[in-house]
Formats: C-alpha cells, structure tokens, sequence
C-alpha cells in the first residue's frame, strides 16, 4: 500500500499513536478532505461544540501529494466548523503536504486540547508534541522562521496559526509556506482552540508508486493538456488576478458588498497591472508546471517593500473592489496583513464590506466602530479594521464572530447587508454572472464543491458539447452535480484546481491508479463524490441544517446589478434547487437524503442510524 500511514494525537494525554485506516475505506474516500469527510462523520457528533477538546481536526495529504504528478501538493484540513453549519474544510498547497508524506506520514488526526500552547514536530515516521509558549503570539510567518532556525534545517516545513487562530476568530486560516492558506471555514480557529500553534515536519523518505513506468508518462500527458489552457497559461503570466479582465466584463466581480458587478478602476487591482508598477518572482508550489503564485517587491509609496505572497483574485475582489479600493499595493499590505495574522482574505473582505455598508446606511456610528471611519474605500480603515479583528480588539471583536454572527449581534436590520451562506461569506465569484454558482453556493456541503461556473467551455466528458447559458436555470442541477464530484476528486487525491484546467476525470483517475495500484475509472470518481457530497449532507443535518438554508443572501437573490455585464440579472434558484434535490434524492421536508441512495453508496450504517 502507498498511501496508509496515519497518526492519532492526543493533546490531552500527550499520546501519539499509529491508527489504521482499511483498505476499502481509502478507495471509497480517497484522502485528504473526503477522508477528512469521512473521519469527521464517525468522530465527531452533530451537538458538538467545534471548540470541544472532544472534537477532531483532521490534516490529511491525498494519495497524489508528493508523488509528481502535476501540481499534486495539496493538504486538507477537516473538522466541525466553527463558522458555518457543519462540516469545515480547507485545502492548502505548497509544500507542507509534500513534506509530510516525504517525512513517512499520510496524514495525523488531531483531538484533545493542551494544557499549553504546543507545536507538533514530525521527522521521517515519528511524531513529538513539543512547547510553544514561545512562539504563542507570533504572527505566522515570524513563527516559520523561529522554528527553522530553532530545528536548524532551513529545509523544514510549516503550517501555523497566527493571531487570528490563537483568539478563535471564526474565519481563521491555517498558513503554510508564508502565504498559502487553508483559509475557509474557520479551521485556524479549531486548531487554536486546542493550544496547537504549529506542525513542523522535514522528510527524506521516498514516496513509492506502484507502476513507475505509467506513471511518469501518465504524468506527461497531464502535463502537456494542461498547458493547452488558455486560463493555465495566463494565470501562470500574471496569477489568478491576470484573470479580472474577464470576470469584471462579466459582472461576475462583486463590487461595493456585492451591490454591483462593475467597477471603473478594475483594471488597476489586475495581475497584469501590479507586475507594471511592482517588481515580481514566481514562487512554484511542489512539481507544478504553472508556477502561478509570486513573491512581490513594492518599489514606491506608503506600502514599499518586500511580500512573500501576491493577492490571489479572491484579495483583490473581497479587499479590492467590494470595499472601492483600486490602489493594488494597498491590496497587497492588506492580503499580508490577513495572511501574517492568519485569516481568511474572503471573510475578511466580506465582513468588513458589510460593516462598511451599515455605516453607509447609518446603522453603525463612529461610536459603534471606536473611532474608526468605515466609510467604503478608506485604505487606513481597512488596515486598522483587520488588525482589530486579528486580535479582537474594539469592533474587530464584533466582525470576528464573522457576518452573520455580527449581523445579530449588532441588530436594527444589519442581517439584510451581510452577504453570507449558512454562516460563511462565498467566494467573490457572483451568481447573477452565471447562476449555476448560485446553485453551487446554496447547496454546498463542504466548501469548494460549490465553485463551478458557466464559462468554462464545452466539456464532452461530462456530455457538455456546447457552453452552458449562464442566465438560465435548464440543465444546471444535472451539471452541477457531476461537477461537484470532479471538485471532491481533485481535493481528496490532494491536486490543485488551476494544474487540473482542461484535464479530464479519465486521465487523473488513471494516474491515481497507477501511483497506488487501485482501480480507478470514471464511474468510481462520479460515485466517490455522491458519497461524499451525501455523508456531508447527513452530518450537516446533523449539526442543525435544514433545508430553509440551502438559499442565497438577500442581497443577490432580491438586488439585480444596476450596471456592468450581469445587468438585470435574476438568480431563479427555486427551479434549479428542486431539480437538484430530485436528482440527488433529498427529502423536500428533512432534506435529508433517500434510505436507497445512501445504501447504493456503501453507506448502510449512516442509513441505518436515520432510518433505523
């Protein structure tokens, strides 16, 4: 076997312990997030606080994590989240993940709480929980830095907490490699909630594939599709931002709290335009072809200096146009602001934009905010405002319960501005440009199988021989779902998204197959991602979900874009989300999925435990 090496930390008792997970258990789930899914289900119980010592996070690589294959370096962190209801997840790339399966470890599931702060140290097959009262405090890179040094191998590895984890912000992220984040769904606010401030791991194991001869040249093909990708070739020019050229041209950009999809200085918050005024290097994940991310030098003015880290798309949309700043180094000091404490840019970005529209609309004074004016476009509001909640200080104390939270707390009809779903801000993608992403967001069960959008071209493999409409609602639960499981496969064989632009499900299905000796077709990857989507749907309902909640915010279901290239736009998510709910087999009433589905996915025991 090639990929079962999995350790239990106890926090609580300092124990550490070698767990195994059976054999058709990895083939039903994979790894990283869809284990995770799975692992979380049986551990953790609906009316569980995500806080509790009791409750799990699970770090988990996939079973393509360090192997080679094209940008195959992901990580995923599962738990309770503490934001939205139900099952929490995050994927980080980089190298962390890599390193880790390199140090003879696939993945550790993590409970308990310290009675200290503490790091955990993995070497080569071996685990220590060690102090880390001296690192407690300490932004997140700061924190990589001491422990390289304090380790002496410059050649170590780290994912931390900042700030933002150690006071349970609830949109805190876990940090790797200085700027990659598992930023959504809260997961730094679990792992602060139990005293653990990092994971350090250096590796000098060699990862073993089953067939070496096919899988080197599986692994070319998917190299060589890949790079037939326009978008794959652009991002990796410029970064996910080189795209904003075409999401503003469609309105999909979301503008001033998501009130409008046009923005008349977009073109300075582009990828193209910040490597005109900025000095950049590309800064490659582990084997990716793309190299998409880079490190920054700001030349002149207020924000000179070196970032380890540009602003992906999600920055410069959610700290960028929806707060009507079009300065892009301000958007850089702001993107390593939330990246150094440890919080998610979305969130981040989506909270303060709803608290700059209460204020607009004078729901929140200068009283409320103490002292800071949040008027739409002040760059010092927004620096000051992001420390603050980083640290819960002031105000900041109020947006780090996140916007919904923060909607109730402050009250006098704040919850109609706060853009969120089930409790979390969506990614800054807006579904009156293409509204098979409304559906995606409504009916979510993790966290980025609901990101599919309407603009990707024909996709024969899935039956697609001509674009999909974006304005209409005819084929998109069908879509949707078959899309969703290509999203849960990509995370859980632990490959980026942007290294898998035009690849298809055959082709990564058989590089899996060959780096692990299981059998893996097309059929397998659709049934994989019903059987996830459908345990996370049940433990969802679990934790309190109904299905009132699968719906989108006022603000995009009642407000049509006054300008820009989704003007007029409705989203009619009514017909598309029976549809899907037909399809999937949910219960209109419970929302909970059929006895007979369940079953046909191997999930016996899960309908047993419903229905009895």
């Amino acid at each position: 076997m090639m990929f079962d090496n999995f350790v239990k930390i106890d926090l609580s008792t300092n124990k550490v312990s070698k767990i195994d997970i059976d054999k058709d258990t990895l083939q039903e789930f994979i790894g990283s997030t869809g284990l995770g899914a799975k692992i979380v289900y049986d551990e953790v119980s609906g009316d569980m606080n995500p806080y509790d010592p009791s409750a799990i996070l699970a770090c988990l690589t996939g079973p393509l994590t360090g192997t080679g294959a094209p940008g195959c370096c992901g990580v995923g962190w599962v738990a309770k989240s503490p934001l939205k209801i139900g099952m929490g997840e995050s994927e980080s790339q980089g190298f962390f993940g890599p390193e880790l399966r390199a140090a003879g470890i696939d993945g550790i599931i993590i409970k308990g709480k310290a009675s200290r702060p503490v790091y955990l140290w993995a070497q080569d097959g071996s685990v220590e929980i060690r102090d880390a009262t001296h690192l407690w405090g300490k932004d997140t890179y700061v924190t990589e830095d001491i422990l390289r040094k304090e380790l002496g191998d410059e050649k170590v590895r780290v994912a931390c907490i900042g700030p933002a984890g150690e006071n349970l912000v609830r949109f805190a992220s876990i940090m790797n490699d200085k700027g990659h984040a598992a930023g959504k769904s809260g997961m730094g606010a679990v792992m602060g909630s139990k005293l653990l401030k990092a994971v350090a791991v250096r590796g000098t194991r060699p990862i073993r594939i089953f067939d070496e001869s096919k899988f080197r040249r599986l692994c070319k093909e998917w190299r060589e599709t890949l790079l037939t990708s326009e978008a794959a070739r652009i991002i990796s020019r410029y970064g996910t931002a080189g795209q904003i050229d075409m999401f503003h041209e469609l309105g999909d950009m979301p503008v001033k709290n998501w009130w409008t999809g046009y923005f008349a200085d977009w073109e300075k918050l582009t990828g193209q335009y910040l490597q005109s005024v900025n000095r950049v290097r590309h800064i490659p994940c582990f084997n990716c072809p793309l190299a998409h991310n880079h490190c920054i030098e700001v030349l002149e003015g207020p924000f000179k200096g070196y970032y380890p880290m540009e602003p992906e798309y999600e920055a410069c949309a959610a700290l960028g146009s929806n707060l009507l700043i079009s300065d892009i180094n301000a958007v850089i000091k702001a993107n390593d602001l939330c990246n150094r404490l440890g919080m998610d840019v979305i969130s981040t970005g989506g909270t303060i934009g709803f608290a700059m529209e209460c204020f607009e609309k004078g729901i929140l004074s200068l009283d409320d905010t103490r002292g800071v004016n949040l008027e739409f476009g002040n760059v010092e509001a927004v620096l000051s405002m992001i420390e603050m909640i980083g640290r819960r200080e002031g105000f900041g104390n109020i947006l780090a319960e996140g916007e919904k939270r923060a909607a109730e707390i402050i009250g006098r009809g704040a919850i109609e501005y706060a853009v969120h779903v089930k409790g979390m801000t969506p990614q800054f993608h807006d579904p009156r440009a293409g509204v098979i992403r409304g559906l995606g967001d409504a009916v979510a069960t993790g966290v980025d199988d609901g990101n599919v959008s309407e603009w990707g071209g024909p996709n024969p493999e899935f039956g697609l021989v001509k674009p999909l409409d974006r304005a209409t609602t005819d084929g998109k639960a069908a879509y949707l779902i078959k899309m969703q499981a290509r999203w849960i496969f990509i995370d859980s064989i632990g490959a980026c998204n942007f290294a898998c632009f035009r690849v298809p499900v055959r082709l990564m299905a058989e590089t899996l197959s060959a780096a692990t000796g299981w059998s893996v077709g097309f059929e397998q990857v659709m049934e994989v991602g019903d059987r996830v989507t459908q345990l996370r749907r049940v433990f969802n309902i679990k934790c309190g979900a109904k299905p009132e909640d699968d719906t989108l915010p006022p603000r995009i279901l009642n407000h049509v874009h006054p300008e820009g290239g989704a003007k007029g736009v409705k989203v009619d998510l009514k017909p598309m989300l029976e549809e899907y709910y037909r399809l999937r087999k949910w219960d209109p009433k419970s929302g909970l999925p059929a006895r007979e589905e369940l079953e046909r996915l191997g999930l016996g025991k899960v309908a047993k435990e419903i229905y009895g």
